[in-house]
């Protein structure tokens, strides 16, 4: 959702995610002339992120500013943490942003 004040913008979004349907994968393979399978356990949990950021633009709009900040709870199990999924705690990020619009670019 998103509110515009004049010259000054502020967004929110929730979202929820059904990580609990990722429960394994198992990975299979030939070794040495024999199967090998090994589990790649994840045992996550369902996740719920919110989003909240806000703009100001200078210079008659063409220049925006934007802060923002994301709160996730923990998906990742504790006992399977992985590289490839979020840490296992609470995700806390602050953004920080802007750009610049012109019309002959």
């Amino acid at each position: 959702m998103r509110m515009n004040l004049g010259d000054l913008s502020a967004a929110v979004d929730m979202e929820y995610t059904f990580q609990s349907q990722n429960e394994r994968t198992d990975f299979s393979a030939i070794a040495s002339g024999f199967p090998l399978t090994v589990p790649n356990v994840f045992d996550w949990k369902d996740g719920l992120t919110g989003r909240l950021g806000f703009e100001y633009r200078l210079l008659d709009g063409k220049l925006p500013l934007r802060v923002g900040y994301i709160w996730e709870n923990r998906v990742t199990s504790r006992p399977y943490v992985t590289a490839f999924g979020t840490p296992p705690g609470t995700t806390h990020v602050a953004t920080l942003g802007g750009g610049y619009q012109t019309d002959n670019f």
